[in-house]
């Protein structure tokens, strides 16, 4: 057996009862470090001044005893065994001393020391153990420790369940995140299996937890989504994963559960953004097919009126006919403001000015019973729009909201300026960090419930009585804001009123350079105008518009018979009249660069229906050219081609 350093501390006032201790020992097969004190004053010094692996001690010593000695070992390191060496061989004295924590006791005559060095050995060990225990112990704890700092830094909620054979469920770990993520107590939770069932999850999703927990039970992993309802009544959306393991009869859950209310929130966005799309670009393909009809019905009911007298019997049939038409020629802008591909004309705008001007209009709309309270911030919320069309937006927002007031109330449009920095935004989809213009308009009306507010913005869904909206009024509004670079938000509540906000990219002032109107008079020699388009019922009406103002009109139904007219008239041609999308090869505006290309004089005038066209003309209109909407009348007709024959010519090309 190798030897071992051992420290002792031996306290004996005896000296022959030293020496006997210390032969013992030394003929033991021990490495020994024997420190001896003889008193108690020496006793504390000698345990003052080093560290010590055993203290030996007499029982009875002059002065104090070996009890005092365990106390004042124990106050130093509790991790010090001491063991009684005594030539007193009483039993009471044995048990009292290691009741009060001796090692072990030992009488000092020839027969029983002899055992002294076993024991020592014995002790040692046990002591060894001991403080492997001690370790083991604290780096549990010390992981422990760990484990729970990392289970609090997450933000989910992690629990463990065992189900049982007999199907009972007791929750064996309910970590403390659940007080954040549900609002209740720790302790609601972990007295009851079943509050979190029939309490937390939302009424409507408890199917889907009831369907999850018989999976589990089942030992099938399972994944899923619902509601719960927190203590303050708010609402949320959480996902429930959780894996199962054997453990003898029972089946042990470990589960954690994650706040998914932004993630729903964002996807709800982005499918209502979807869902918007696509019935925008329906809207978009009736509107240009109803362009075209309304195009024909107002054309010709103009010209019709040209050619009756005033007291005619029929008049007044055919100013129906053009009223019915200006309608539906209304309900067609919405669908194109709504489906964001209408023409717009944007400008510098200070939003504070636009609503201050509107206010006392907004005034009489609204009526008496309802108070308008204007907030406008302290500075310029300027933002790159059309006018027209802002204006459109308050009108229709205020309007919603004197219908949701019925009995009177409060209306509260206010304007500020904020920026939003990097990471501000994850709330709102596709909303980029920046500079923005806000305009809110918020009522305290009858308010809406959730279902109400997942559909606001679709074309013709309403909540008025028939005959009293079309349902377009708030889809133009998103479609307005959507092209003009915006986002809209609104936030209701059931007898909580509605609040609508608004941003816009906010834009500098610019210096723009206005150019004077011509007063040059229309030329009076005739001219000659190329008319390409492919419905015979709108070429029909603009040429006997044309004709009826003197102009020589040359038909074409395509691009490829305007394109062999042109070439093979001898004549000049001065403007060139098309649709943008017909059959053939040749569309409107290849056409228009092709006989540019071969006379930069000749002025162009496009004309198109299809909300796909209106927005590419402002690609390719210059100042040699302009465009005109289907669908318009025969006068509007007359003055454009007018207006666009007295540009001063600059030989560009389309």
């Amino acid at each position: 057996m190798s030897k071992t350093s051992i420290r002792i501390l031996y306290v004996d006032d005896y000296p022959f009862d030293r020496e006997l201790v210390r032969t013992t020992l030394e003929n033991a097969d021990f490495d020994l470090q024997i420190t001896e004190a003889a008193s108690r004053s020496e006793f504390e010094e000698k345990l003052a001044q080093a560290k010590y692996d055993l203290v030996l001690s007499d029982f009875n010593i002059l002065g104090f005893t070996g009890l005092q000695v365990l106390d004042a070992v124990w106050a130093t390191d509790q991790t010090i065994p001491v063991i009684i060496v005594t030539g007193t061989g009483s039993e009471e004295i044995a048990v009292e001393t290691l009741k009060r924590g001796a090692a072990d006791y030992v009488i000092k005559s020839p027969k029983h020391i002899q055992r002294l060095p076993n024991t020592i050995k014995g002790v040692l060990e046990k002591e060894k153990l001991k403080q492997h225990n001690r370790q083991a112990e604290e780096a549990l704890r010390e992981s422990q420790k760990q484990l729970q700092q990392i289970v609090n830094s997450i933000r989910d909620h992690i629990y463990v369940t065992e189900l049982t054979a007999s199907g009972e469920r007791i929750n064996r770990y309910i970590s403390t995140n659940v007080r954040a993520l549900t609002g209740y107590p720790l302790e609601k939770f972990i007295n009851d299996w079943n509050f979190w069932g029939s309490q937390v999850i939302h009424p409507a999703d408890r199917d889907v937890a009831a369907a999850q927990a018989r999976r589990l039970a089942q030992g099938q992993a399972s994944q899923v989504e619902y509601r719960m309802i927190r203590a303050d009544g708010e609402v949320i959306w959480v996902r429930d994963s959780a894996n199962v393991e054997p453990q003898g009869q029972s089946t042990i859950v470990y589960g954690v559960v994650g706040n998914i209310t932004e993630r729903k929130q964002l996807e709800e966005q982005l499918q209502q953004s979807q869902k918007l799309e696509a019935l925008g670009r329906l809207a978009g393909g009736i509107a240009h097919d109803f362009n075209n009809l309304l195009t024909v019905i107002l054309g010709n009911c103009d010209l019709a009126l040209d050619q009756i007298e005033q007291a005619s019997l029929i008049r007044d049939e055919l100013e129906g006919i053009k009223t019915a038409g200006e309608r539906a020629v209304a309900l067609v802008r919405q669908l194109l403001a709504f489906s964001r591909q209408q023409i717009l004309q944007p400008q510098i705008l200070d939003l504070n000015a636009v609503v201050a001007t509107m206010n006392q209009m907004l005034q009489r709309l609204i009526g008496s019973d309802i108070i308008l309270v204007s907030e406008l911030g302290p500075q310029a919320a300027t933002v790159k729009a059309d006018q027209g069309q802002i204006e459109q937006v308050i009108m229709n927002l205020v309007i919603n909201a004197r219908d949701a007031m019925p009995t009177g109330g409060t209306l509260r449009i206010s304007t500020e300026t904020m920026a939003l920095e990097k990471g501000a935004t994850r709330e709102w989809v596709d909303l980029e960090p920046g500079h923005y213009a806000v305009l809110t308009i918020q009522d305290s009306g009858i308010g809406m419930d959730q279902e109400v507010m997942n559909h606001i913005f679709d074309p013709f869904f309403t909540t008025k009585e028939a005959g009293k909206g079309t349902g377009l009024g708030l889809s133009t509004v998103h479609g307005i804001i959507k092209q003009s670079n915006g986002h809209i938000w609104v936030d209701s509540q059931i007898n909580q009123g509605t609040k609508f906000t608004i941003l816009l990219p906010k834009a500098e002032i610019e210096t723009i350079d206005r150019q004077e109107p011509t007063n040059e008079p229309s030329p009076q020699s005739a001219k000659t105008i190329l008319l390409v388009e492919d419905e015979d019922m709108i070429r029909d009406l603009a040429q006997r518009t044309l004709l009826k103002d003197g102009y020589l009109v040359l038909e074409a139904k395509n691009g490829q018979e305007a394109l062999d007219i042109f070439n093979e008239y001898s004549g000049t041609i001065d403007l060139l009249l098309t649709d943008i999308v017909m059959p053939g090869k040749i569309a409107g505006d290849k056409l228009a660069k092709i006989i540019t290309s071969l006379r930069p004089e000749t002025k162009i005038l496009y004309i198109s229906g299809h909300p796909k066209d209106i927005r590419l003309t402002q690609n390719f209109i210059t100042q040699n050219s302009a465009f005109l909407q289907k669908p318009f009348t025969p006068s509007k007709l007359a003055h454009k081609v007018r207006e666009v024959l007295d540009i001063k010519v600059s030989p560009t090309s389309a």
